[in-house]
């Protein structure tokens, strides 16, 4: 895990994120990293398979003319692609700026104008449709990762991250360039009446985050996470993100947030983290599809979930109602159910608790920075020190 009793080189020199993947990659190159859907399938890549792909990704970047400690953003759903650019990005010494990709057009057409990347990952036509209609510079390189309904583009700087990946094959390897107190990623949001706000999160940071939250909740290997935000929540990025690069344990990605319900099911993920809104809106689909109030079978659920039950009670309770309402939501297998921030209360808590689900919190304790304007503009080659969702 994060730390053991012995003195391990490589892991006392993985200081950054990227070298927590290198030291992952020799160490359980042939373990599972990652799962992601993929037209209703299951994909997987090890660890070893994913560092060599980051690598490769970085070469490619570094030759499109990528300069130590540039932004680049970052417009996407939670997918593979996206996982391995910000790597690859900060394998160079870049930041990642991952943006809601709900974004209303004109706050992004406002981002792009104040950052002015040079670089972008758009997850598909409707997300370069976006951007190329909010005024993108004409030398940034716009890489989307879903090539669907954009053949007949012609923008000379519009790559698809399937080229990048390939080109990186035959380039020259590169060691990674991140240092432990560059910001590994950039967070904004706006304030009306404020301008905006800033969040920096560094590599130590997030890798001092990532070894207390596995020690105080004895994450293992074997265990598996769901990510289904955008990693454009700063507590994805702290709680599940360095976690699982430091832990080595599987992140698996759904194929969209319509299915990701489903997925948690299928999965049945032993780490579930969210905010209050993720556990208010999975009680609710839990209250939706109970039997009608006054029914026979609904009585019984209810005398299921009575907190005092006891005994031989209990047990029935669990067999026949507990259990398969926690299916029901995924979590059979979840021995850590975490949210960031506000846990959650009333009618959801006491749903919860009943049936054995002990939600605990991690707060969201860093502060946002006002800034005088809407959006400091980034400076490629200058280094500074170092948001949540839900799933």
């Amino acid at each position: 895990m994060a730390r053991s009793g012995h003195s391990n080189s490589r892991q006392d020199t993985a200081r950054t994120l990227p070298h927590w993947l290198q030291y992952q990659a020799h160490r359980r190159g042939k373990a599972l990293a990652l799962r992601y859907k993929y037209r209703g399938i299951w994909q997987e890549k090890r660890w070893g398979e994913l560092a060599q792909e980051v690598e490769q990704v970085a070469r490619s970047i570094a030759e499109e003319g990528f300069l130590f400690g540039e932004p680049l953003v970052l417009l996407t759903h939670p997918r593979p692609e996206a996982l391995t650019v910000s790597l690859a990005t900060q394998w160079l010494g870049g930041t990642v700026i991952p943006l809601d990709p709900a974004i209303e057009d004109s706050d992004l057409a406002q981002l792009l104008r104040q950052i002015g990347p040079r670089f972008l990952l758009a997850e598909d036509q409707q997300q370069v449709d976006r951007v190329l209609e909010a005024g993108l510079e004409e030398d940034c390189l716009l890489i989307y990762a879903d090539g669907r309904g954009l053949s007949t583009y012609r923008r000379r700087e519009l790559t698809s991250y399937q080229a990048l990946r390939d080109m990186g094959v035959l380039l020259r390897p590169i060691a990674p360039l991140a240092v432990p107190l560059q910001p590994a990623f950039r967070f904004y949001q706006s304030v009306p009446g404020q301008g905006g706000q800033v969040r920096e999160l560094s590599h130590a940071a997030l890798i001092a985050d990532g070894i207390r939250i596995i020690q105080t909740e004895q994450l293992r290997a074997d265990d598996e996470a769901l990510a289904a935000r955008a990693f454009a929540a700063a507590g994805q990025v702290r709680y599940l993100l360095a976690p699982w690069l430091i832990g080595g344990f599987r992140l698996n990605l759904p194929e969209s947030l319509a299915t990701r319900d489903a997925d948690r099911r299928e999965l049945g993920p032993t780490l579930v983290l969210g905010t209050k809104e993720t556990y208010e809106r999975l009680a609710r689909w839990v209250q939706e599809r109970l039997p009608e109030p006054g029914s026979l079978r609904r009585k019984l659920v209810d005398w299921s979930l009575q907190p005092e039950l006891g005994g031989a009670a209990r047990w029935l309770a669990e067999l026949l109602i507990r259990r398969p309402l926690r299916d029901v939501i995924g979590f059979t297998r979840t021995r850590h159910p975490l949210v960031v921030g506000s846990l959650p209360e009333g009618d959801t808590a006491r749903l919860f608790q009943a049936l054995g689900i002990h939600i605990r919190n991690w707060d969201d304790g860093e502060s946002w920075q006002t800034q005088d304007r809407a959006i400091p503009d980034a400076a490629p080659g200058v280094l500074t020190a170092s948001g949540t969702g839900s799933l």
